[in-house]
C-alpha cells in the first residue's frame, strides 16, 4: 500500500474572501468514488490522495444544482495550511 499524500486547498470568491461551508469533493481523475466535506471557518479544504495520481476537485455553489470541477491537479503537488492550492 502505497503511503498517502495530504493535500490543502483554499476556496476563494471573486473578491477575495475565502468561502466558509462550501460543499466540496475530490476524486481520482475517471473514478467515480469521491471524498465530500465542506470548507472549515478558514475556507480550507484538506483531503489526502495517493501520490502522482491526477485528482479533481469539484464544488457546488450554494445556488447550484450540482458539482463542478474547479481543478485538476497532481497529488504530489506541495500544499499546508500556510501555502494552500489557490481556488
Amino acid at each position: 500500500m502505497s503511503k498517502l499524500v495530504t493535500i490543502t486547498s483554499k476556496f476563494y470568491d471573486k473578491s477575495g474572501r475565502y468561502i466558509r461551508n462550501l460543499k466540496v469533493k475530490s476524486r481520482y481523475q475517471n473514478s467515480s468514488r469521491e471524498n465530500l466535506k465542506k470548507t472549515d471557518t478558514d475556507g480550507l479544504f484538506v483531503f489526502q490522495a495517493s501520490p502522482n495520481r491526477m485528482v479533481e476537485i469539484l464544488a457546488k455553489p450554494p445556488k447550484a444544482s450540482d458539482y463542478t470541477v474547479v481543478k485538476v491537479i497532481n497529488s504530489s503537488t506541495l500544499s499546508s495550511s500556510e501555502h494552500p492550492i489557490k481556488i
